[in-house]
């Protein structure tokens, strides 16, 4: 891959930090952990991640002994490996993959990497990208990052002379990592992918937020915003926790409906009091902006809505109408499609075992009903 980062457009932030010897994925490095979490709490971009990477997978390869052939000693079959890249592609619109190979210049296993650990080396001076960054740690999660601890992986090149020199610079088999493919488009000077979700985030955002507050809503019974105001100051700040405790129990841990105010007050002793705020027409507001978010998301990922709508087995000519969405989603997904039976087409011809010896690498495309 080659690239000049200078002249780089994107959605994106790229620069490189020469700090861990990566180019960074977005100013923060952090965008496909970011979009990881945010579809992790939206039940609609979910689903239609998991619509996309369905309709990749299809109904398997046509020839059903490839289908089921492992791949690695941990006994990985070629109809998980395509689920996982499919699910990778669905939601990063990339995927990776990593091979090992034998003394025979062969790749003896095939293994999946998480697209959210890669991140491209910077380019040596002629623009060539020659190794992908594989850590686990980016956002650290499990404390600071270590650059000793990131895997720098060669890109894939199966030639066998390309494979010994690389063999030669590890230090032997035993040291080195094997070749990565790290897939962000079919234009080389597209380092990051970004989803076409990209554009829709924030209506993602929206519909996890609002599952929350209707998980809020049950929490709290429905009850309506309310700021309590209590007169006087506690005189210790157990009896102030004390209060606030009962508050939370009253509404629920995660609620946090009645905001409580405490007043100083001089002289006398005054009763609490509770006000309390509703939004007009909050159910119709909240209706609303559910259905446009869902739409919107939906929209983004070029699906029909009967997909996602459970309730039309008694519609009639529902058959008829999901038939059809199948047929179009199908035609929306079929470079997809082909984008992995061309993977496998290139890399399985290079393993140790004959496991296609038909060289039908073929995706079924899937029938509603079949």
């Amino acid at each position: 891959m080659r690239a000049n980062v200078t002249e780089i457009e994107q959605v994106i932030e790229i620069k490189e930090d020469t700090k861990y010897g990566i180019l960074t994925y977005d100013k923060d490095n952090l965008y496909p952990q970011r979009i990881l979490a945010d579809t992790s709490r939206s039940g609609t971009a979910m689903g239609c991640i998991r619509q996309h990477a369905k309709f990749i997978t299809g109904a398997g390869f046509e020839d059903l002994k490839f289908w089921k052939a492992k791949v690695n000693r941990k006994g990985l079959r070629l109809d998980q490996l395509l689920r996982a890249l499919s699910m990778q592609y669905a939601r990063f619109y990339g995927y990776a993959v990593q091979f090992n190979y034998n003394a025979l210049y062969q790749i003896d296993e095939i293994n999946i990497v998480p697209f959210e650990h890669c991140r491209l080396a910077i380019p040596d001076d002629t623009g060539f990208i020659g190794k992908i960054a594989v850590y686990d740690n980016w956002d650290r999660s499990k404390g600071r990052v270590k650059p000793e601890d990131i895997d720098f992986i060669n890109v894939f090149n199966p030639k066998p002379e390309a494979i010994q020199a690389q063999v030669d610079v590890a230090g032997g088999w035993d040291h080195y990592k094997g070749q990565i493919i790290y897939y962000t488009g079919l234009d080389d000077s597209i380092l990051y992918p970004v989803p076409n979700y990209d554009a829709v985030l924030h209506d993602i955002r929206t519909d996890g937020a609002l599952q929350v507050l209707r998980n809020t809503n049950v929490e709290s019974n429905f009850m309506i915003d309310a700021i309590l105001t209590t007169y006087g100051k506690f005189e210790k700040d157990t009896d102030r926790q004390e209060f606030n405790k009962g508050i939370e129990k009253f509404q629920g841990p995660r609620a946090k409906r009645i905001l409580h105010v405490e007043v100083d007050e001089a002289e006398g002793e005054k009763a609490p009091t509770l006000e309390t705020f509703e939004a007009p027409d909050r159910d119709k507001i909240f209706e609303v902006t559910e259905k446009s978010v869902r739409k919107s998301i939906i929209t983004s990922f070029m699906q029909p809505q009967i997909l996602h709508n459970g309730e039309v087995a008694d519609k009639i000519g529902a058959n008829d109408e999901l038939d059809n969405a199948y047929k179009f989603y199908n035609s929306v997904t079929n470079d997809d499609r082909q984008l992995f039976e061309e993977l496998f087409m290139e890399i399985i011809p290079l393993y140790k075992d004959i496991i296609n010896p038909t060289g039908n690498y073929a995706i079924k495309k899937l029938v509603f009903g079949a």
